[in-house]
């Protein structure tokens, strides 16, 4: 098959650490199931032993979900308040498209103490990059993003932006190129996937590079206390562990892969 004819899929898990149970479900749908890729927020109280699983799964690409919009900064609160609350930590609203935007230097710094501290605890670089709840759809989190990944010489996830083009942009030249042809999942949490849905997806799968993004979780008693996304993080648990979806993807000759694997980046380094 002629390299531009192939169908290459990322399946990835978003908000490893978030608690427990959602990173037991990540794994268990790695090993079980399809699912090839994982971002953590790096910046959530983690259980080193669990850690140290994800960084073990050894086929498991595992990336960095910057996150500035739930729980502590990996910077002190004093050297980015306009991303702070009183109680030192994210304010959640940034999340919401009308939310006043922080400061870009304070933004940038932040994303880079989180891409540092991946970087001590994996001991190599994270394969790509990708916002918790998807800011970089937003132009001012685009372009942050974008001058930290090349800075960095990391991919990042496919925007609403890199699909839409934006009519103004303080960045030099034309935005550089979507790291996928193609990015597949939800971010509304009354929205989940389903067996038909996801069956229907891979039937279609068209020919490039294609991530489908997906929030498996158990729904343990800290997801409770910090998330909306509760019961359709079971279901994509269930579904996305399935075996099944292996020989779908071998009888439809669709190749199962992660960022790290596409992309020539150096993943050894240490901050």
């Amino acid at each position: 098959m002629a390299a531009q004819k192939k169908r290459l899929l990322i399946v990835n898990a978003d908000d490893c650490n978030l608690t427990p149970g959602v990173t037991e479900a990540i794994l268990d749908c790695h090993e079980c199931g399809i699912v090839s890729s994982t971002t953590v927020l790096i910046n959530m109280p983690a259980d080193p032993g669990a850690l140290k699983e994800v960084a073990g799964a050894k086929r498991l690409g595992v990336g960095l979900h910057l996150n500035i919009t739930f729980g502590p900064p990996v910077s002190s609160a004093e050297e980015i308040p306009s991303l702070v609350s009183a109680n030192g930590e994210f304010i959640r609203e940034f999340k919401n498209q009308d939310a006043a935007l922080p400061l870009a230097g304070h933004l940038e710094l932040e994303w880079q103490r989180q891409i540092d501290k991946f970087k001590n605890l994996f001991r190599r670089n994270p394969t790509h990059l990708d916002t918790h709840h998807q800011l970089h759809d937003r132009l001012f989190y685009y372009e942050a993003l974008i001058r930290i990944a090349e800075k960095n010489r990391l991919p990042v996830r496919r925007s609403a932006l890199t699909v839409k083009g934006p009519r103004s942009s303080s960045l030099p030249g034309p935005l550089p190129d979507a790291a996928t042809q193609t990015l597949l999942g939800f971010l509304n949490p009354e929205k989940h996937w389903t067996r038909q849905g996801l069956r229907e997806a891979l039937e279609h799968l068209q020919p490039g590079i294609t991530e489908v993004m997906c929030h498996p979780g158990r729904n343990d008693p800290q997801l409770r206390k910090l998330s909306s996304f509760q019961d359709g993080r079971e279901k994509e648990w269930e579904i996305f562990r399935s075996r099944e979806w292996k020989n779908v993807l071998a009888r439809s000759g669709i190749e199962l892969t992660h960022y790290g694997l596409c992309y020539n980046f150096q993943q050894t380094g240490k901050a």
